[in-house]
């Protein structure tokens, strides 16, 4: 490959695009610059900054370049590998679509999963740690689950938390995707009470918390507030205590107070437990 075509190379793959494809979506964005948590170390504050302009990265911890140098240094590859991994390189794998049950007919399918398995991908492992998640909890309501991105034949892998459509809200360090909420039978069946969560997450936290290997009301983790018209549909029993774990943010809180307008008994359990806190797990994790 000669110096010309190694520089178009550089130019028509955007750094941005190819992150994007890894599943690592921009924490913010200012001017033409996107800023990132580095995929290269773990960190809190994002210090991982990609020009789109020049389509440069450049990593605080002391690296940075074109993307060349970043596809050498995250597939681990040769420079002529990584020359030919951006020659075939097709672009961002397409929205998730997960829940086969859910999906409609007339909306293409743009993933596949390939294999569902326990959680023992050490990466896996370390983040839901990293999340005060005691592995113990976490292989006993997650799976690992290996799908196919149907546009470019890349395979990905992430944490898959069934819901009840079939499919999987899919969770890692960087992204989240969500399809279908997800009921858990509680452990004590004539209890009128129900859980409502807004992420997986915070159930998980929530039993963590508690010291529970399974909670003890029927919990209904939504995947997302979105979802929480599709709640209310299914919710016929008029005298049911809620116990709302939603995120103590605008959307929590407007959900939240559409829960309340639809019933009469729904104790806001995440104001009454971490008020100065987003969500459960935030409380978790600081709390520890």
């Amino acid at each position: 490959m000669t110096q010309q075509e190694i520089q178009e190379l550089k130019n028509r793959v955007s750094i941005v695009e190819y992150l994007t494809s890894k599943g690592i979506e921009p924490q913010s964005q200012s001017g033409g610059d996107y800023h990132y948590f580095s995929p290269l170390r773990n960190e809190k504050t994002p210090s991982f900054v990609v020009s789109l302009q020049k389509n440069l990265f450049n990593d605080f911890g002391g690296i940075g370049g074109d993307v060349i140098r970043l596809v050498q240094t995250l597939e681990r590859l040769s420079f002529p590998q990584a020359l030919d991994f951006l020659q075939n390189f097709s672009g961002s794998p397409q929205t998730f679509s997960l829940a086969e049950k859910q999906t409609r007919s007339h909306e293409p399918k743009t993933t596949e999963v390939i294999r569902v398995q326990h959680l023992q991908n050490m990466q896996l492992i370390r983040y839901v740690q990293s999340r005060c998640i005691s592995f113990n909890t976490a292989s006993k309501y997650l799976k690992e689950v290996h799908y196919k991105d149907l546009k470019t034949n890349r395979v990905f892998y992430g944490l898959g938390f069934a819901n009840d459509g079939g499919g999987f809200a899919i969770r890692t360090e960087r992204i989240s995707r969500a399809n279908g909420i997800t009921t858990i039978q509680g452990t004590n069946p004539q209890n009128n009470t129900l859980n409502i969560f807004e992420g997986f997450f915070d159930f998980l936290s929530a039993l963590e918390y508690y010291q529970l290997s399974a909670p003890t009301n029927t919990s209904i983790i939504l995947n997302s507030v979105s979802h929480l018209n599709i709640v209310l549909k299914q919710l016929t029993n008029p005298v049911l205590t809620i116990n709302s774990f939603l995120d103590n943010d605008k959307a929590g809180q407007a959900a939240f107070k559409q829960l309340a307008s639809h019933y009469k008994s729904v104790l806001n359990q995440s104001e009454k437990l971490h008020p100065n806190h987003k969500d459960f797990n935030e409380y978790l994790i600081l709390k520890q």
